[in-house]
C-alpha cells in the first residue's frame, strides 16, 4: 500500500506538495524483496521470523551509522538479545565448529560477544593511548559484540576483514563526507551479510575453515 500511495501521489505529499524522499519507497521495496526471498527459501518457520527481525535491526543500524555515525544502544542491545535467544533456544547459527570445540550455545554466543566487544575496545585503547583521542566509537564495540553473539567467535576474523575491505572501498570511492571518518558499524554489518552468504552457500570452503 505505501508503494501504491507513493505512485498515486507521484512522490509528493498531498498536503504541502513537497517531495517525498525516494528512500521511503526503496525501503518498502527492499523489505518486500527480502520477505519474498526468505519465505521462498525457508517457508513459514522460526528461522524466517528471526532472519527478518535481524534484517530490520541491521537495516536501521546500517542507515543511522551511514548517515549520522550513530548506533543507538537500545537497538544494539536488541541485536545482542536476538543473538543469544536465536542460538540458545533455536541453534540458528550454531555450527559444527561449536561441537568440535565442545562449546554449548551459551558459550558460543557469550564468547563471541566478549571477543567481538573486547577486540575493538582494545584497538581503540591502543589508538587512544597513542593519539589521545578515540579512533572507534563505543557503539561499534557493542555492535561487533552483538555480531559475535549471533555468528559466534569463529566468524569474527572474516567479518572484520570483509568489513575493513568495505570501509576501504567506501573511503576510496566516496565523496568528502567519508574522508575523515568511516561508518565502521555499517561496514561491519555488510561484512556480516557477506559472511552469512559465504556460510550459506559454502563459499571459500576449499580455501579456509569458517
Amino acid at each position: 500500500m505505501p508503494l501504491v500511495g507513493y505512485l498515486i501521489q507521484k512522490g509528493k505529499c498531498n498536503s504541502c506538495k513537497s517531495n517525498i524522499s525516494i528512500f521511503y519507497p526503496l525501503t518498502e521495496i527492499f523489505f518486500l524483496t527480502i520477505g519474498l526471498i526468505a519465505i521462498n527459501q525457508y517457508g513459514i518457520s522460526i528461522f524466517l521470523y528471526f532472519l527478518i527481525f535481524i534484517t530490520y535491526l541491521f537495516y536501521v543500524l546500517f542507515y543511522l551509522d551511514l548517515k549520522n555515525f550513530y548506533l543507538p544502544l537500545s537497538i544494539n542491545l536488541l541485536l545482542i538479545l536476538a543473538g543469544f535467544i536465536g542460538n540458545i533456544f533455536f541453534n540458528i547459527f550454531v555450527d559444527d565448529l561449536t561441537y568440535i570445540f565442545n562449546l554449548n550455545p551459551v558459550q558460543f554466543s557469550s564468547i563471541g560477544f566478549l571477543i567481538g566487544y573486547s577486540s575493538l575496545w582494545l584497538v581503540n585503547f591502543v589508538f587512544k593511548a597513542i593519539y589521545k583521542k578515540d579512533g572507534i566509537g563505543g557503539g561499534d564495540f557493542i555492535l561487533f559484540g552483538a555480531i559475535g553473539s549471533m555468528f559466534g567467535p569463529f566468524s569474527l576474523g572474516l567479518i572484520l576483514f570483509l568489513g575493513a575491505i568495505t570501509g576501504c572501498i567506501l573511503f576510496v570511492f566516496s565523496n568528502k563526507s567519508f574522508k575523515k571518518e568511516i561508518p565502521l558499524g555499517s561496514c561491519l554489518i555488510l561484512g556480516s551479510v557477506f559472511y552469512f552468504f559465504i556460510k550459506k552457500y559454502e563459499l571459500l570452503n576449499m580455501f579456509i575453515v569458517i
